[in-house]
């Protein structure tokens, strides 16, 4: 339709123009005549520009009519990922004074979990993953290699807030730069999976279903932020 626009434009103005050179060829023969096709030369004209004005504004409403539902799109999108976008994780090193009260056992491997929405999700499932090296990078390639997700928490909810979780150590591997996948689902019933490289992926089922390992884990509470900061 826009790019109508300028051709009806022309189209009119060709008209207007056609009919008074018409009416001038017309006119130096009687004057009578001209008398007669005055008016009708001012209602064509009229008619014309009025059907000129009338396409033009028809086409605007329907660009802003396009460009208003491109924007409520746009953030009807981005409110359904709100919350999901709220949801993060990181490596922490292992814990630095294990040793000394454990001197026989392996410091466990400290990750911290970021929920900065005002409102749980559910069904977590936060799992070590790797940014490099040879190790999984993602949770589905955890349990392709092992059947499982050995280094890995499942919780019933995650409040707002920052939270500690701990798994096993001995994973070391050449190269390998640790991460945090979380998997989870959103207040609205949504499914997602925020990887160790920060991207995040809807899924189209809750966390241990989707990796393919239903009762893997018993589903634990998290605690208190607090003691576990």
């Amino acid at each position: 339709m826009r790019r109508l626009a300028p051709i009806i434009d022309r189209l009119a103005v060709g008209a207007v123009l056609a009919l008074a050179i018409f009416v001038l060829a017309k006119a130096h023969r009687s004057v009578d005549y001209w008398t007669v096709a005055w008016p009708g030369v001012l209602t064509g004209c009229g008619t014309l520009a009025l059907a000129a004005v009338t396409y033009r504004v028809l086409v605007g409403d329907q660009e802003d009519r396009r460009k208003r539902d491109l924007h409520d799109q746009k953030q009807a999108e981005q409110d359904r990922r709100a919350q999901a976008e709220a949801i993060s994780g990181w490596y922490a090193g292992e814990e630095d004074t294990y040793s000394d009260a454990h001197p026989d056992a392996s410091p466990p491997t400290k990750m911290f979990i970021l929920n900065r929405s005002d409102s749980p999700v559910y069904r977590v499932v936060v799992t070590l993953a790797f940014l490099s090296g040879t190790p999984p990078k993602t949770g589905e390639e955890w349990v392709a290699a092992t059947g499982g997700l050995p280094y890995a928490r499942a919780f019933g909810s995650l409040p707002p807030g920052r939270w500690r979780v701990d798994t096993d150590s001995g994973w070391g591997a050449l190269g390998a730069r640790p991460g945090v996948e979380v998997a989870f689902t959103d207040r609205s019933g949504q499914h997602w999976i925020r990887r160790a490289d920060g991207r995040l992926d809807e899924v189209g089922e809750e966390a241990m279903s989707h990796y393919g390992v239903p009762g893997y884990f018993s589903l634990e509470g998290i605690g208190d932020p607090a003691a576990t900061a």
